[in-house]
């Protein structure tokens, strides 16, 4: 099962997840059902709250093993998760992870807990992406789990549908590769 987090632009930001929902087989539990099973059909962005609505997804659902798939704030929630993941959270797949706010002194709470992640981690990361492109992957320590790839793409990830499809191909190898 893969769960999607949309990003604080949500729902300006849905194209993202369904341009790739609908190109990797299998069940999804969509934001939008998220919000609308445990916020009262609510976007809240603050990142603890996040963290407390998946863990009690994944909760009640304790014999269903999970992928988290997150796109920019959304991304921030499931790693921070992942550092200390339910038993059922097999990986995460990050699309567009905000390193840094471009119009902000740096917030090491961004990217702190990233050498702790415990779960295969993808994160698929625009080289132009001005919360943290290609030129600036290095300057973050990051856990041993996680690996990065890129996309020629800025944070919106305004992708064609050719490029989407390499993206997908992208993820569902990660997946078929999970434990």
């Amino acid at each position: 099962m893969i769960a999607f987090q949309a990003g604080a632009s949500y729902p300006l930001d849905d194209y993202i997840e369904q341009a790739v929902t609908s190109r990797i087989p299998g069940r999804f539990v969509s934001y939008a059902s998220i919000l609308s099973t445990y916020q009262d059909n609510r976007h809240i962005d603050d990142i603890d709250t996040r963290i407390g609505t998946l863990r009690r997804l994944l909760e009640d659902r304790i014999d269903t093993p999970f992928v988290l798939m997150g796109r920019s704030s959304g991304a921030r929630a499931i790693t921070r998760l992942a550092a200390a993941p339910p038993p059922n959270l097999r990986g995460v797949v990050c699309l567009g992870y905000p390193f840094r706010n471009p119009t902000r002194p740096p917030e090491p709470e961004r990217t702190a807990h990233l050498t702790a992640v415990a779960v295969p981690t993808l994160i698929v990361q625009g080289t132009d992406d001005v919360y943290g492109g290609a030129a600036e992957i290095g300057l973050y320590p990051l856990s041993p789990r996680i690996v990065v790839a890129f996309v020629e793409a800025s944070h919106e990830f305004n992708l064609s549908p050719e490029a989407w499809e390499a993206v997908a191909v992208r993820i569902r190898r990660f997946i078929d590769g999970l434990p």
